[in-house]
């Protein structure tokens, strides 16, 4: 089923993919179309106006040298003089070359009627310097007939200079508009990549935080899933994808349903050395006072011993399993602690008193140098805390030494510290003194189980305190812990 599921949200998660690699190219092709056919037109409207730009260039040139002809042929007619007709020659001349000009442009009409008008008055004044170049003897008859060709030519010409006239006003006109065209043309291109850009920008944007807002809630629910993890409860849903998250996200799944796994299979084993373990051993240990009690005087003394290290090695497992128990509850957040106002000084007394007989052994001095305060604590919790520390300063400090127990406070919390003089700690050690389990070398030598310190760091920090140690090789160590002060209105008596 988990297979199958995941399987189904990744291939789920492809199309999302391939809609997000594909609609920038389809959006940007569709631009791409757009801004051609933009630049074609712009590019078709640059083509006609330059074409129309060339058309009225030579369509004033050709009313120049209409003028010319004219005023030639005049000069002609009236004085005869082979330079005027030289002159009236050359002007036809660059008509001609104006015609073929305009019939050389790629949008040239051959039937445009005024250059079809245009042709007919450069033949016919061709026509007529030919006729008047061949007639050096003028006589009076034809002199008044090329006089009177002359005013027929003139009348064409004028004709066929108002109509350029007008031509040259509708060619300007034409101009204008294909200007303003142009001006609209590259204003819409300019829209049309300013929208490109945008769209490209907001596309971009959309993406991104999609694509991270995505990552984001996934990321978020990984890292939510790995908070939960350490306390054995069931994590979210799968975050889905096909990608590290995905291979992260499977592993966390796997961690913490082999975590629970693991915490129903220690319950059991807490459960097996709670009712089968412990009850058995508390019900052997009592059975060996009783007998000891009962053969007191009827058995050898090497009988006597074998009793005694029986009844201390049932006490020293009792006393494991009682500290094993107590672990679990502490990691658990099971153990109930009842906080109360308590005076420090007292609870103090209390322990120097419990590990008195272990002192007197090695003839060291345990200095009660706290001074009387109150602090919101559970007593036996504290209590326990203070022998644990107590009797660990004892088996590591050298014989006729002293060991005090000191207090301060400091940023609303009460600091106990308890001083030995012993061997101190290295660094290293003091790195994995509360681990469970851990001892250091001395440890070892002078025995136990390594819970000890352990459980006095969850007894802390259950108390919303800190615990540590502060040692040199050579110099002794401080072990020290903080709780919360008690803002008590009155104090109680002290209790030595």
């Amino acid at each position: 089923m988990t297979t199958s599921s995941s399987n189904s949200s990744r291939l789920g998660v492809v199309p999302k993919a391939l809609t997000f690699l594909l609609a920038p190219f389809v959006l940007n092709a569709c631009l791409i179309v757009v801004l051609s056919q933009a630049i074609n037109r712009s590019d078709h409207l640059m083509d006609l106006r330059l074409n129309e730009s060339i058309v009225l260039q030579q369509t004033n040139s050709m009313l120049m040298h209409l003028a010319d002809v004219l005023s030639a042929g005049i000069a002609y007619a009236a004085m005869h003089k082979p330079k005027d007709l030289e002159k009236a020659n050359y002007h036809l001349g660059e008509m001609k070359v104006e015609i073929e000009n305009i019939r050389a442009l790629p949008q040239h009409d051959d039937n445009n009627e005024l250059l079809q008008s245009m042709v007919t008055i450069v033949d016919r004044g061709v026509a007529f310097t030919q006729s008047a170049s061949s007639n050096t003897q003028i006589k009076g008859s034809d002199n008044f007939e090329q006089f009177h060709e002359l005013d027929h030519f003139k009348a064409d010409i004028i004709l066929k200079h108002d109509k350029l006239l007008r031509l040259i006003s509708q060619k300007e006109a034409l101009l204008e508009s294909i200007s303003k065209q142009e001006a609209e043309a590259g204003q819409r291109l300019l829209l049309i990549v300013q929208i490109g850009f945008v769209a490209n920008i907001l596309f971009a944007g959309l993406m991104a935080v999609s694509f991270f807002k995505g990552i984001t809630v996934r990321l978020s629910r990984l890292i939510d899933n790995a908070h939960k993890l350490p306390l054995n409860v069931p994590i979210s849903a799968c975050v889905g994808g096909n990608d590290e998250l995905t291979d992260l996200d499977a592993s966390l799944n796997q961690a913490s349903a082999e975590l629970i796994e693991t915490r129903e299979y220690r319950k059991s084993i807490m459960n097996m050395m709670a009712h089968d373990l412990r009850s058995p051993l508390s019900s052997c240990r009592i059975a060996l006072d009783l007998l000891a009690t009962t053969l007191t005087g009827k058995i050898s003394a090497s009988g006597a011993t074998q009793i005694t290290r029986m009844s201390s090695s049932l006490d020293r497992l009792i006393r494991l399993i009682n500290d094993l128990l107590l672990m679990d509850k502490l990691e658990e957040g099971m153990l109930e602690i009842n906080l109360n106002p308590e005076n420090i000084k007292a609870v103090a007394s209390d322990a120097i008193d419990a590990v008195a007989p272990l002192a007197h052994k090695k003839q060291i001095t345990l200095v009660n140098e706290i001074k009387r305060g109150y602090a919101v604590f559970d007593r036996e919790r504290i209590l326990q805390v203070l022998i644990n520390l107590l009797s660990n300063a004892i088996k590591f400090s050298p014989e006729r030494s002293s060991i005090e127990i000191q207090s301060t406070t400091m940023h609303n919390k009460l600091i106990v510290t308890v001083c030995d003089h012993g061997a101190g700690m290295t660094q290293a050690e003091r790195r994995k003194l509360f681990q469970k389990f851990y001892q250091a070398k001395g440890g070892k030598e002078a025995g136990g189980s390594g819970l000890g310190l352990a459980i006095c760091k969850l007894i802390i920090d259950s108390h919303g305190g800190n615990i540590g140690v502060d040692s040199t090789p050579g110099e002794g160590s401080k072990f020290w812990f903080s709780i919360p002060l008690e803002a008590a209105a009155s104090e109680e008596s002290e209790t030595v």
